[in-house]
Formats: C-alpha cells, sequence, structure tokens
C-alpha cells in the first residue's frame, strides 16, 4: 500500500492526525503589485473618510442643534455603532457568503450616509415653517 508522505516513515505524526494539519506548511501567495496593502489601505480611508467628514462638520451641527454636545454624540454614536457591527460580522460571518456581506455592508453604509442630511433637510423644513 505504501506510505502518503514521508512522515510517516520518520515516526512522525499521522497524515490524518489533528497535529499533522496543524504542522503543514502553506506557502504564502505571491503579491506582486501589493495589492494586499493597496485593499487594506483603501477599506481603511474609506472608514476613516466618515468620522472625518462629520468630524469637520462640528461647526455647522453646532450650529444646528446648539443644546447638543456634537463632539460627545458623533463620537460615542459612531462607536457604539462601529463595535455593533463589527459584533454582528464576527458572529455571523460564517453564517453568510462574502459577497453578500459585502454588499449589505457597503448598502447599509450608504444609507447612513445619506441619513444625515436628510434628516438635515427634514428638520431644517419642519423648523423653518
Amino acid at each position: 500500500m505504501g506510505f502518503p508522505d514521508a512522515s510517516a516513515i520518520d515516526g512522525g505524526p499521522e497524515p490524518d492526525s489533528e497535529s499533522a494539519l496543524l504542522l503543514r506548511t502553506f506557502l504564502k501567495p505571491e503579491d506582486k503589485f501589493n495589492l494586499g496593502y493597496i485593499i487594506y489601505f483603501t477599506l481603511g480611508v474609506g472608514f476613516l473618510l466618515s468620522w472625518n467628514s462629520f468630524i469637520t462638520a462640528v461647526d455647522y451641527f453646532s450650529y444646528l442643534y446648539p443644546e447638543a454636545s456634537v463632539h460627545r454624540v458623533f463620537a460615542v454614536v459612531y462607536m457604539v455603532v462601529g463595535l455593533a457591527c463589527l459584533l454582528v460580522i464576527v458572529f455571523y460571518a460564517h453564517k453568510s457568503e462574502a459577497y453578500m456581506r459585502i454588499n449589505v455592508g457597503l448598502g447599509i453604509f450608504v444609507v447612513s450616509l445619506l441619513i444625515v442630511p436628510v434628516m438635515d433637510a427634514v428638520i431644517l423644513r419642519v423648523g423653518s415653517d
């Protein structure tokens, strides 16, 4: 019958054992154009862009809502929503396909960015009547 690999001959772990699977060496995929770094950089910029766009508009929101502490509201809401989304991703990522998670996540992100100007228009229109 023969041995499936040389580790069984040398007295190493059995080929189907857990330690054989854990000790197996994997080749790192080649990334000639550093696309992995570019993708992660783009994701980071996309995540921080929304935060920076709201933070730079603090004076505007302070003018609209003088009774609220806009700095604290932005920080707390942004971090709580980010943590909640991260927990959902961590606990339910294995139950869905990657393309579905990406498309739904981007859709929710776009909707959440559109909520602020729409609420602004509705509140300002109601307040001006």
